[in-house]
This record gives C-alpha cells, sequence and structure tokens, in this order.
C-alpha cells in the first residue's frame, strides 16, 4: 500500500440490481426497457493508511459484509433483490509490525423446518403431534487482523519480498 492510497480486497459476489424501467408510451405493447447495475456484495475491506515520521501507522479501516438475503426478489413486482448489509469503519494506530485485530461484524441467523405427514397434518391437534421439528443455527463473526509494515527503501523491500516468498513455499 502507499501513503494516503486506498487498498481495497473484495470477496464475493456482483449482484445485479435494477435500477430504472422505461416503456414507451406510445406503441402499444412495447418493450420494457431495464437499466442494471451491479452492487458489490460479500467481504469488502478496505485501508488507507498515513505513516508519521515515528513510524506510527494510522489506517482508516472500512469493512463490510452484505449478502443477497435469500427468498427477497421472489415477489413478482420485485425485480431487485434485498441485500443485507453489516459496515464498520474505524481509525487505528499501531506501529510498524504491530498486529491489530478488528472484530465486530457477527451475524446469526435461526431457522426452523417442520417435516409433517401429509393430510394428517390438517388435522387439529393429531396433526400438530405427528410430526418433526428442526432448529438450525448459524452463527459467523469477521475477525481482521492487520499487520502494517513501514518499507522505507529497496533493502526494506527485497527483505519483505524474501519473507513473503518463503511463507508461499510454506503453504504449498
Amino acid at each position: 500500500m502507499l501513503e494516503n492510497q486506498p487498498a481495497t480486497i473484495k470477496v464475493g459476489d456482483q449482484v445485479p440490481i435494477t435500477t430504472q424501467e422505461q416503456q414507451e408510451t406510445t406503441s402499444p405493447g412495447a418493450p420494457i426497457i431495464n437499466s442494471i447495475e451491479y452492487r458489490d456484495t460479500g467481504v469488502i475491506l478496505q485501508v488507507i493508511p498515513r505513516v508519521s515520521p515515528s513510524g506510527l501507522v494510522t489506517m482508516l479501516i472500512s469493512q463490510e459484509l452484505s449478502a443477497v438475503v435469500p427468498g427477497s426478489n421472489t415477489d413478482s413486482n420485485t425485480k431487485t433483490p434485498t441485500i443485507s448489509q453489516r459496515s464498520i469503519t474505524s481509525t487505528v494506530s499501531v506501529y510498524s509490525d504491530q498486529t491489530v485485530v478488528l472484530g465486530g461484524l457477527i451475524s446469526g441467523q435461526l431457522n426452523y423446518a417442520r417435516d409433517t405427514v401429509p393430510i394428517i397434518s390438517t388435522i387439529p391437534i393429531i396433526g400438530e403431534l405427528i410430526g418433526d421439528t428442526n432448529k438450525v443455527g448459524k452463527r459467523s463473526e469477521l475477525v481482521v487482523f492487520i499487520t502494517p509494515r513501514v518499507i522505507r527503501d529497496s533493502i526494506d523491500a527485497s527483505i519483505v519480498s524474501q519473507e513473503l516468498r518463503a511463507k508461499m513455499k510454506l503453504i504449498q
């Protein structure tokens, strides 16, 4: 990353969103023309670093977690899905090679499913006794670890590059 220049990481999908619908009014049966924009969803992280002469790195950090809400565009009148969004923006300061941990984007979801016997499930009282109810829970938390490293010259750049290559070899 360069001083005062944003660095962005996006992991997710681009979702089409209908922004405008047009139809010619002078011709009967004219087709409807839609204008579509794409919205980034998933994990989006943006960091803007500033480095002081003493090596203190101040970072403006924006995190976003977004996803299409399941079943949100099943209505025939709505061609655009609903997107759930959780975001946080913060400013942190650490010295070079110190790690900062960012968290707080927590989501939880609880789903109930009922398995029943056809026809019997419609009988009052008896239908409620026969069958099975499943409860499935899901919880996720996004935790980001950032360790800035101030590179002052080509020697620092070479050292960081060699360390990165060594770490990549360990992954293989």
